[in-house]
């Protein structure tokens, strides 16, 4: 068994990754493009609507929710997100202190736009009931996550697997910190 280790660990030293755990925060940082982040769902008989804000407008479908389709607020989102990859990859091929302190800015990138997103879906939302500005026109009560009726149709909106997804690979950044020293010797 102590022989198979030490061929595993021959092999790992081989290889330019130093850090896996980093690599795997970087991976589901990035696989939280591919999800949607937060959604509007209209329930009905045919299995219901959905819209995701930033990519699809459903003015047709509710006149009364007007939803921009691409904002530069979410231009800089992803654009920080694609930084904090890449700052993770590197870390991850990278020995010492140097390697910490990039791995740690780069999760708490990841955490922190994933905060600023759910802090700003909530203030827009709470926006747009008060006053019918901003991101949404919306003439009722909108939840940022939670459900409202409007017109005796249900309106579902909640935080989806794209926003959970950058907290985890934030989270998962930040102990790949912690493990460091270990998983590189």
């Amino acid at each position: 068994m102590k022989l198979r280790l030490k061929k595993l660990k021959q092999k790992l030293e081989k290889t330019p990754i130093k850090n896996p755990l980093a690599i795997l925060g970087a991976i589901a940082t990035s696989l939280s493009f591919f999800f949607p982040w937060w959604q509007i769902y209209l329930p009905n008989e045919d299995g219901g609507i959905y819209a995701y804000p930033y990519t699809v407008k459903v003015e047709a479908v509710l006149p009364e929710l007007t939803i921009q389709s691409t904002t530069i607020r979410l231009i800089a989102f992803t654009s920080v997100l694609l930084i904090a990859i890449i700052i993770t990859l590197y870390g991850a091929i990278k020995k010492g202190y140097k390697a910490k302190i990039l791995l740690g800015v780069a999760g708490l990138l990841e955490i922190g736009i994933g905060y600023i997103f759910r802090k700003r879906i909530y203030e827009r939302t709470v926006e747009a009931s008060e006053h019918g500005v901003g991101m949404f026109r919306a003439p009722f009560e909108l939840p940022a996550s939670g459900e409202t009726v409007v017109h005796g149709a249900k309106i579902i909106a909640s935080f989806e697997m794209g926003l959970f997804l950058t907290f985890v690979g934030g989270i998962i950044t930040l102990v790949s910190i912690l493990l460091h020293d270990r998983l590189i010797n």
